[in-house]
This record gives structure tokens, sequence and C-alpha cells, in this order.
């Protein structure tokens, strides 16, 4: 425990980060400022970026670890790391735009695309649960129901700006014929192939669908 450094507030955007951690040196912490901080303002730290490892990518904790291991859904930018290799910065531009940086050269396979479609799916199913309801109905102490809300809304915004990136159609709509390493084709990406603009045509109205409509309704935007 380091109860000094629990006044600072974890961020890594551009304009709040003040300080640059250079590690213990000895038996202490070594915290140092970058520029100039004024009287009263906050102090920043990043609990998830290491300036001095040669591997970003390697070097820093996600979103969902910081949760995790801090309780707090920390602003942006967020990092992701999301269905086994993709690895993702998520930078938000204005109130409601989103940029996407691919922290790695993996890019979203078609089963990589179907699942993050079928876990936003199932996380707009929930949306009503979640944010409709205070913590004093679901009988969870404020603060942590708060928690809980801003992951949420996280998770889906970092799924929705993935899955809406150029990469990620291009490259689920350009696998190989045979597949990935020469896999055999499950009967779904078959079904792609087949009918590329079909799937094109629901691939963007999923993306646009925010309703929470049931199985059926959605088992009819693949099969139209």
């Amino acid at each position: 425990m380091v109860p000094l450094m629990d006044l600072y507030q974890h961020h890594n955007g551009g304009g709040f980060l003040n300080t640059v951690d250079i590690g213990f040196q000895g038996q202490f912490i070594g915290i140092k400022a970058e520029r100039d901080i004024a009287a009263g303002e906050q102090i920043y730290i990043s609990r998830n970026k290491c300036k001095f490892c040669s591997d970003k990518t390697t070097s820093m904790r996600t979103t969902s670890e910081l949760a995790r291991d801090f309780g707090f859904v920390e602003p942006f930018p967020q990092s992701w790391h999301l269905a086994q290799k993709l690895r993702v910065e998520i930078h938000q531009v204005s109130e409601d735009q989103y940029k996407l940086e691919w922290m790695n050269a993996n890019r979203p396979t078609y089963n990589d695309v179907s699942f993050l479609m079928e876990e936003k799916y199932r996380l707009q199913q929930i949306s009503s649960d979640i944010h409709d309801n205070d913590s004093s109905s679901v009988d969870i102490v404020p603060h942590e129901w708060d928690f809980i809300q801003r992951y949420h809304t996280a998770l889906i915004t970092a799924i929705s700006t993935i899955l809406n990136d150029d990469d990620t159609t291009v490259k689920a709509e350009n696998d190989d014929e045979n597949g990935e390493d020469g896999r055999i084709l499950s009967e779904d990406e078959t079904y792609w192939r087949e009918n590329r603009q079909t799937c094109r045509e629901w691939f963007h109205t999923f993306q646009d669908d925010h309703s929470s409509s049931g199985d059926g309704q959605r088992e009819s935007h693949y099969q139209n």
C-alpha cells in the first residue's frame, strides 16, 4: 500500500497526464513531473502504460484489467484485448464519435466478427436491466452500480468501434476461400462467403440496431 499514490488519478489522455513513473528507486517509488503542475492541480499518473518498456502492447493493463485490479473504468483513451488476439486503443473524438488504433498486427477474422457481434447483441439485451434501474432496486451500493453501468457502456462502445472499422469489414469479407490455416469452413462461414452482399447488409444493419429485439428478429436479419 502506498497511501500517497491513492491521491493520484489515472489518465492517459493528452493534456491530463502530467507525471512519469520512473519506477522503484531502492525502497522508494519514483514519480516525476513531466511539466509544471500548478498549485491545487490534480496529479495524474498512468497505471497501465510504461514509458520505459520497449513493447507497448505487453507493458500495459487493459481497461478490463484496470477495472478488475483497481475498481474503476478508465477515461479515454481505453485499451482493450478482445476476441483473443485483438488489441486496440479507443480514442474519443467527440461526444459520440470514436477513433480506433490497432495495437498489434492482428485484424478480425470472420470468427472474431461473429463473436463480437454476438457479444454486442448480448450486451444490448441486458442494457435496459443495467441502465433503467437505480442501485436501490438491485440492492447494490451506488458507486458499484455506477461502475457496472460505466463498464457496460465502455465495452459496447469498444466492440461497436471495432465492428465499424474498415479493416474489420475488409478482413472478414476477404478471408481465404479455405478459411484460416486451411481449416474446413463452418456452415455459417460458407453462408457468409456464398452470400457476401446479403451478409454485408446484415452486418451493417446489426451495427445500427440498438433496439432490444428478440432472437426471432435477429434471425430474420440473417436469413433475408
